[in-house]
């Protein structure tokens, strides 16, 4: 769909007397989409849709996080034990001696 100015530009052409072909030209348009536009009697209106929040994966722990941040809880990933990652050597990794 055309911009509402666009639409605005082609009625007032249109409305002044000037031919299809004309405002197609000026406006860059198709011929058919100038006519549809032009002849048409429905109100130009600009209307935008909102878009529904979308859902995302941390919503049901929102309120939880919320309650530890105001606690003063600190998000960190050293916590004082050095058990959060251990590396394993793959198996084509090991080495024989």
């Amino acid at each position: 769909m055309l911009p509402a100015e666009d639409r605005f530009v082609i009625k007032d052409l249109y409305r002044k007397g000037v031919s299809i072909s004309e405002i197609a030209r000026q406006t860059g348009h198709d011929r058919k989409t100038v006519r549809k536009i032009a002849t048409s009697t429905q109100p130009i209106t600009v209307e935008r849709a909102t878009a529904p929040r979308r859902v995302h994966k941390l919503d049901p722990f929102v309120p939880y996080l919320e309650r530890r941040i105001a606690e003063g809880c600190q998000f960190s990933a050293d916590n004082g034990s050095s058990a959060a990652f251990v590396s394993r050597p793959r198996s084509d990794q090991v080495y024989y001696q």
